[in-house]
């Protein structure tokens, strides 16, 4: 987690180039510090949040944020891992959308649910790529409540 401190507003723009969790005004860093703080121990706990998937291998505990997204297959779907790991395991992509529903993953087509946070780009064409290099298409009628969502993800993101 970087956080930078510096006593030039003018650094701030030039400090995205790190992708700083935050950036502190010196001249206000009896009020920002606490705030800081508590937002990096929301961060460490949100990161390590975890669920139980039923894989073909038997049952594994999965971190959410290692979850690049879900790819559905009939009647399986395949975990896609940012470590290039992949799971199998029995079941629906609306199960999948069910349990995850509450985090930062976006069904953008009846085969793919994404995790927001990888999401390389967006095109209009009607397709993202994900930081893993994966193209995965965004299904017409999806395309605008997912631009919605990723907005307010990049926004909640850059709030933090």
């Amino acid at each position: 987690i970087i956080i930078f401190v510096s006593a030039y507003d003018d650094f701030v723009y030039s400090s995205f180039e790190y992708a700083p969790f935050r950036f502190l005004r010196k001249s206000h860093l009896e009020e920002e510090l606490p705030v800081t703080f508590r937002k990096v121990i929301e961060k460490c706990i949100s990161d390590e949040e975890s669920l139980l998937f039923e894989t073909t291998d038997g049952d594994t505990l999965l971190r959410l944020r290692d979850i690049m997204y879900f790819e559905g297959e009939k009647n399986y779907y395949v975990v896609k891992m940012t470590s290039g790991k992949e799971y199998r395991c029995r079941g629906t992509m609306s199960s999948v959308e069910e349990r995850i529903g509450s985090y930062d993953f976006f069904r953008v087509h009846s085969a793919f649910i994404v995790n927001e946070e990888y999401i390389e780009t967006i095109h209009d064409d009607g397709y993202l790529i994900m930081k893993n290099g994966a193209l995965i298409n965004i299904s017409r009628r999806k395309l605008v409540a997912f631009k919605d969502s990723y907005m307010q993800f990049t926004r909640r993101r850059f709030a933090k």
